[in-house]
């Protein structure tokens, strides 16, 4: 991977985002080196010579994606209020996803097939959660919370990717803080925070 580390930052991005967006439209088994080469305007022959297989070439794009939202998360302030916890975090991915499109895809398709290749990085920084301060009234919890508000968004993105129409982050966004205003009412104690 050395070659590849020593390209242009042009040239390097342009196979990345490639990769990134054959990932993103197929499954693994499916995703083609050629169809790679060719969005990334490359050989086939350049692109094995850069990552030697396909495991590779996946290996890294994962370890690219999760570097730069496990990066992006570190840098979210620290709160014990459990709902700006969330905002804040959904802003940080959000303006990750709508500067990477088909970083959010990429990352959907892998995990959805159950990807071998975890993302402790993210794990860690999501991780770095505080106590909250937040009391929940009674049935509700953090947990329900962050499931179900990924429920919602995870059909949001379904319902866009149908639409087949180009994808707005800034609708997506007001959807979110919207639903997250609601979560609040519902599952916050009253005169809790």
């Amino acid at each position: 991977m050395e070659h590849f580390e020593a390209l242009a930052i042009e040239k390097k991005q342009a196979i990345i985002q490639a990769g990134l967006s054959v990932f993103a439209e197929y499954p693994y088994a499916k995703a083609s080196t050629e169809l790679i080469a060719r969005r990334a305007r490359i050989s086939k022959g350049l692109l094995f010579y850069y990552f030697q297989n396909k495991e590779n070439l996946y290996h890294f794009l994962y370890h690219y994606a999760a570097t730069i939202i496990a990066e992006a998360l570190a840098e979210v302030p620290e709160t014990t209020d459990f709902f700006a916890y969330l905002a804040a975090v959904a802003q940080t991915k959000f303006k990750i996803f709508a500067r990477y499109p088909t970083l959010n895809q990429f990352l959907q398709q892998a995990l959805a097939q159950r990807e071998r290749y975890p993302l402790p990085e993210v794990q860690q920084a999501i991780n770095k959660q505080p106590t909250w301060q937040t009391k929940f009234a009674q049935g509700w919890s953090a947990e329900k919370v962050m499931r179900e508000l990924s429920w919602l968004l995870e059909g949001y993105l379904v319902h866009q990717r149908q639409l087949q129409q180009p994808f707005d982050w800034r609708a997506c966004e007001a959807n979110y803080n919207e639903w997250l205003q609601q979560y609040r009412r519902l599952a916050v104690e009253k005169g809790g925070q």
